[in-house]
Protein backbone atom coordinates (compact mmCIF):
# COMPACT_ATOMS: atom_id res chain seq x y z
CA UNK A 1 0.00 0.00 0.00
CA UNK A 2 3.01 2.11 1.06
CA UNK A 3 4.83 1.38 -2.22
CA UNK A 4 1.74 2.07 -4.74
CA UNK A 5 1.13 5.26 -2.46
CA UNK A 6 4.34 6.34 -3.78
CA UNK A 7 4.34 5.56 -7.23
CA UNK A 8 1.09 7.92 -7.15
CA UNK A 9 3.36 10.48 -6.03
CA UNK A 10 5.58 10.03 -8.56
CA UNK A 11 3.36 9.85 -11.30
CA UNK A 12 1.65 12.94 -10.02
CA UNK A 13 4.72 15.19 -9.75
CA UNK A 14 5.74 13.95 -13.27
CA UNK A 15 2.34 15.19 -14.95
CA UNK A 16 2.41 18.25 -13.21
CA UNK A 17 6.27 18.65 -14.43
CA UNK A 18 5.37 17.91 -18.19
CA UNK A 19 2.24 20.38 -17.96
CA UNK A 20 4.70 23.46 -16.62
CA UNK A 21 7.28 22.82 -19.61
CA UNK A 22 4.44 22.66 -21.85
CA UNK A 23 2.73 25.65 -20.91
CA UNK A 24 6.41 27.56 -20.91
CA UNK A 25 6.90 26.25 -24.50
CA UNK A 26 3.80 26.57 -25.53
CA UNK A 27 3.53 30.93 -24.67
CA UNK A 28 7.05 31.79 -24.83
CA UNK A 29 7.70 34.19 -27.88
CA UNK A 30 8.90 32.04 -30.82
CA UNK A 31 12.20 34.38 -31.09
CA UNK A 32 13.19 33.57 -27.88
CA UNK A 33 13.11 29.92 -28.59
CA UNK A 34 15.88 30.31 -31.39
CA UNK A 35 18.59 28.32 -30.99
CA UNK A 36 22.28 29.08 -31.45
CA UNK A 37 22.63 26.48 -34.17
CA UNK A 38 20.37 27.97 -36.35
CA UNK A 39 23.01 31.19 -36.60
CA UNK A 40 25.16 29.79 -38.72
CA UNK A 41 25.32 28.62 -41.83
CA UNK A 42 28.53 26.64 -43.41
CA UNK A 43 28.43 25.81 -47.32
CA UNK A 44 31.11 24.70 -49.24
CA UNK A 45 31.13 23.93 -53.33
CA UNK A 46 34.43 21.79 -53.83
CA UNK A 47 36.41 24.41 -53.62
CA UNK A 48 35.62 26.79 -51.17
CA UNK A 49 33.39 26.87 -47.90
CA UNK A 50 31.58 29.91 -46.79
CA UNK A 51 30.68 30.38 -43.31
CA UNK A 52 27.83 32.95 -41.99
CA UNK A 53 27.23 33.73 -38.46
CA UNK A 54 24.38 35.63 -37.21
CA UNK A 55 23.34 37.68 -34.35
CA UNK A 56 20.00 36.86 -32.11
CA UNK A 57 18.41 39.60 -34.10
CA UNK A 58 19.61 37.62 -37.41
CA UNK A 59 21.84 40.25 -38.63
CA UNK A 60 25.33 38.47 -40.01
CA UNK A 61 28.23 39.65 -37.88
CA UNK A 62 30.55 37.46 -39.24
CA UNK A 63 31.50 35.99 -42.66
CA UNK A 64 34.37 34.16 -44.15
CA UNK A 65 35.22 32.34 -47.48
CA UNK A 66 38.11 29.97 -47.73
CA UNK A 67 39.69 27.08 -49.36
CA UNK A 68 38.33 24.04 -48.48
CA UNK A 69 41.10 22.42 -47.26
CA UNK A 70 41.19 24.78 -44.06
CA UNK A 71 37.62 22.86 -43.15
CA UNK A 72 36.43 25.57 -40.18
CA UNK A 73 35.36 23.40 -37.10
CA UNK A 74 32.69 25.78 -35.71
CA UNK A 75 31.01 24.90 -31.77
CA UNK A 76 29.18 25.91 -29.19
CA UNK A 77 30.98 27.10 -26.26
CA UNK A 78 28.41 28.88 -24.40
CA UNK A 79 24.87 30.46 -24.77
CA UNK A 80 25.74 33.30 -26.78
CA UNK A 81 29.15 31.89 -28.02
CA UNK A 82 30.62 30.41 -30.83
CA UNK A 83 34.34 29.18 -31.17
CA UNK A 84 35.56 29.04 -35.25
CA UNK A 85 38.66 26.69 -35.09
CA UNK A 86 40.72 26.87 -38.10
CA UNK A 87 44.72 25.17 -39.34
CA UNK A 88 46.21 21.96 -39.88
CA UNK A 89 48.88 20.22 -38.15
CA UNK A 90 50.08 22.06 -34.96
CA UNK A 91 49.06 25.73 -36.30
CA UNK A 92 45.26 27.08 -35.48
CA UNK A 93 43.94 30.16 -35.68
CA UNK A 94 40.85 30.51 -33.16
CA UNK A 95 38.30 33.34 -33.09
CA UNK A 96 35.22 34.18 -30.44
CA UNK A 97 31.78 35.19 -31.60
CA UNK A 98 29.69 36.49 -29.64
CA UNK A 99 25.83 36.54 -31.18
CA UNK A 100 24.17 38.13 -27.99
CA UNK A 101 26.70 41.30 -27.86
CA UNK A 102 27.61 40.81 -31.89
CA UNK A 103 30.98 40.99 -30.40
CA UNK A 104 34.23 39.43 -33.23
CA UNK A 105 37.20 38.90 -31.36
CA UNK A 106 40.71 38.80 -33.33
CA UNK A 107 42.18 35.83 -34.48
CA UNK A 108 43.82 34.05 -32.09
CA UNK A 109 47.04 31.42 -32.49
CA UNK A 110 47.06 28.25 -30.57
CA UNK A 111 45.34 29.27 -27.67
CA UNK A 112 46.08 27.32 -24.49
CA UNK A 113 42.71 28.32 -22.20
CA UNK A 114 39.71 30.52 -22.27
CA UNK A 115 36.64 31.34 -20.27
CA UNK A 116 33.75 33.26 -21.05
CA UNK A 117 36.11 36.84 -20.71
CA UNK A 118 39.14 35.97 -21.14
CA UNK A 119 42.05 34.00 -23.55
CA UNK A 120 45.38 32.89 -22.90
CA UNK A 121 48.33 32.29 -25.43
CA UNK A 122 51.74 31.77 -25.51
CA UNK A 123 53.73 34.15 -27.93
CA UNK A 124 57.28 35.00 -29.32
CA UNK A 125 57.35 38.81 -28.25
CA UNK A 126 60.81 41.07 -27.14
CA UNK A 127 62.70 38.36 -28.09
CA UNK A 128 61.21 35.97 -25.58
CA UNK A 129 58.47 33.92 -24.91
CA UNK A 130 55.32 35.03 -23.06
CA UNK A 131 52.05 33.69 -21.88
CA UNK A 132 49.44 36.56 -23.06
CA UNK A 133 46.35 36.84 -21.27
CA UNK A 134 43.52 39.45 -22.44
CA UNK A 135 39.68 40.06 -22.42
CA UNK A 136 38.77 38.08 -25.42
CA UNK A 137 37.03 41.06 -27.15
CA UNK A 138 38.77 43.87 -25.87
CA UNK A 139 42.30 44.26 -24.94
CA UNK A 140 41.65 47.65 -23.29
CA UNK A 141 39.58 46.00 -20.76
CA UNK A 142 42.59 43.37 -19.46
CA UNK A 143 46.03 42.83 -20.95
CA UNK A 144 48.40 41.38 -19.44
CA UNK A 145 52.36 39.47 -20.41
CA UNK A 146 53.63 37.02 -17.87
CA UNK A 147 57.18 36.06 -18.13
CA UNK A 148 58.29 32.96 -16.89
CA UNK A 149 61.38 30.67 -17.67
CA UNK A 150 60.20 29.11 -20.63
CA UNK A 151 62.32 26.81 -22.62
CA UNK A 152 63.21 28.44 -26.22
CA UNK A 153 61.37 26.27 -28.77
CA UNK A 154 60.23 27.60 -31.94
CA UNK A 155 56.37 26.48 -31.34
CA UNK A 156 54.88 28.44 -27.96
CA UNK A 157 52.21 26.15 -27.80
CA UNK A 158 54.40 23.27 -26.87
CA UNK A 159 55.66 24.79 -24.00
CA UNK A 160 52.40 25.11 -21.84
CA UNK A 161 51.19 21.72 -21.56
CA UNK A 162 47.55 21.88 -20.10
CA UNK A 163 46.39 25.29 -19.08
CA UNK A 164 42.59 26.17 -17.60
CA UNK A 165 41.34 29.29 -16.15
CA UNK A 166 40.31 28.16 -12.35
CA UNK A 167 37.77 31.09 -11.86
CA UNK A 168 38.13 35.10 -13.35
CA UNK A 169 41.35 36.02 -11.52
CA UNK A 170 43.59 32.73 -11.42
CA UNK A 171 45.06 30.45 -14.21
CA UNK A 172 46.50 26.67 -13.81
CA UNK A 173 49.23 26.79 -15.95
CA UNK A 174 51.60 23.46 -16.51
CA UNK A 175 54.78 23.89 -18.77
CA UNK A 176 58.42 23.37 -19.53
CA UNK A 177 60.95 25.60 -17.98
CA UNK A 178 64.83 25.75 -18.28
CA UNK A 179 66.35 22.83 -16.14
CA UNK A 180 69.64 22.86 -13.98
CA UNK A 181 71.74 21.43 -17.27
CA UNK A 182 71.79 23.18 -19.95
CA UNK A 183 69.33 21.93 -22.76
CA UNK A 184 67.09 19.81 -19.75
CA UNK A 185 63.72 21.01 -19.45
CA UNK A 186 61.63 20.49 -16.50
CA UNK A 187 58.29 20.40 -16.28
CA UNK A 188 56.57 22.75 -13.82
CA UNK A 189 52.93 23.35 -12.53
CA UNK A 190 51.64 27.32 -11.22
CA UNK A 191 48.58 29.11 -10.00
CA UNK A 192 48.76 32.29 -11.89
CA UNK A 193 47.32 35.67 -10.16
CA UNK A 194 46.26 37.90 -12.69
CA UNK A 195 45.06 40.28 -10.45
CA UNK A 196 48.42 40.58 -9.19
CA UNK A 197 49.17 41.24 -13.13
CA UNK A 198 46.86 43.77 -13.97
CA UNK A 199 48.19 47.54 -14.40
Amino acid sequence: EEIGSKRKKALTVCIAIGILLFLIGFFMPRNEITTALSLYTLEDDGENYRLSIKNTKGEEIYFEENSSSLWPNVRVIYDDTFLVKKGRGDAHLYTFINVGDSLVSEDFWDIEAWNHEKVAYVTFKDDKMKLIVQDIYDKGKYYTEIEKDFVEVAVGHQIVTRAMFLNDSQLFIEYYSNGGNEGEWEEKQEVIYLLSYQD
